[in-house]
């Protein structure tokens, strides 16, 4: 996790709420592909699966966190920034995930 990158300081609850959406990309598909889509729109994602396995938190940390990350995502700032690429391409790679238009789902 890279805690200053651009003009921005992590704080040790965004860290901790981040760690949280990398911890479950790793356990669960669909984040992992919200991750690969917040670092390149071609991997597509289904935002409604993520946001329905929010309801099963016990905590606000995954739901903090894939906040934060669409927040930093529409101030134009890419995943791999405050995650590292090394993770980013490790989910990629451990899920197989392949990129993906929009017309190859159709």
């Amino acid at each position: 996790m890279i805690k200053v990158f651009r003009d921005h300081t992590l704080t040790d609850e965004e860290v901790v709420a981040l760690e949280h959406v990398v911890a479950t990309a790793k356990r669960k598909h669909y984040f992992a592909l919200f991750v690969a889509n917040l670092y390149d729109s071609n991997f597509l994602c289904d935002m409604h699966q993520c946001m329905n396995y929010l309801r099963g938190e016990r905590d606000d940390r995954l739901k903090n966190g894939l906040y934060l990350k669409l927040k930093f995502s529409s101030q134009g700032i890419e995943c791999h920034e405050y995650l590292g690429s090394e993770i980013v391409q490790e989910l990629i790679d451990d899920w197989d995930i392949r990129r993906k238009t929009a017309t190859t789902w159709l």
